[in-house]
């Protein structure tokens, strides 16, 4: 099934797709291997990197103009998000207002684009929620994923693909927002929802929260 899945997106050229799942498949592969108390120190520093990589990714492509990864199509896509972000820093233009203002204030001063949308998440973000959004996204992401490294002591088995599948999710999201479809966007919430509950159950399958106020009780 992996191995279809590899030959697929080669066959349709699906670059986003196929970095994800290959990032994903890496991870799966490293964290399966690796020591779980050394994985659960870094539970600071990956949350960290992933989320500055995530915000570099698409600005080195654009103010270095590398088309190493991206095709020049998204590279103008991603200048757009950014031009709407500096229009709009704070708040954003709207929600999902990326293809509107495009076409109504970029397109006419030669800046603006064929897309309606940004095909990258954070910009996605950035342009329609401004800094604000930004914040609320990345905050997100950085506590998704310390949840789940912190969670992988005596967990390991479940955090395992959770984990390597949301970083995975991440990759993708590099080269296409998700939002704007709204069946991919309830499966985005729905895994969030089920990673976060499953983080907060212990290991012999009790609710954490609901444990620690069994232990204040008893000691009062």
């Amino acid at each position: 099934y992996t191995f279809f899945l590899f030959y697929f997106f080669i066959l349709i050229s699906a670059r986003g797709a196929l970095l994800g799942f290959c990032t994903s498949f890496i991870v799966f592969i490293l964290i399966a291997t690796a020591k779980e108390n050394i994985i659960s120190k870094l539970k600071f520093i990956i949350p960290g990197l992933l989320v500055i990589i995530i915000i570099l990714a698409p600005l080195l492509n654009v103010y270095t103009e590398q088309k190493i990864i991206y095709d020049s199509g998204r590279l103008e896509f991603f200048k757009a998000g950014i031009e709407i972000f500096k229009k709009n820093i704070f708040l954003g233009c709207g929600l999902e207002g990326y293809g509107i203002y495009n076409g109504k204030y970029l397109v006419p001063a030669g800046k603006g684009t064929i897309a309606g949308t940004a095909h990258n998440q954070l910009l996605q973000v950035a342009s329609g929620q401004g800094l604000a959004g930004v914040l609320v996204y990345l905050s997100m992401i950085y506590y998704v994923l310390f949840s789940l490294i912190k969670s992988i002591p005596g967990k390991k088995k479940y955090i395992t693909p959770l984990l390597s599948g949301f970083i995975g999710i991440l990759v993708y999201s590099s080269f296409q927002e998700w939002f704007y479809l709204r069946s991919v966007q309830l499966l985005w919430w729905l895994l969030i929802m089920v990673i976060m509950v499953y983080c907060n159950i212990k290991p012999d399958g009790s609710n954490s929260e609901a444990g620690n106020n069994a232990q204040t009780s008893r000691a009062s």
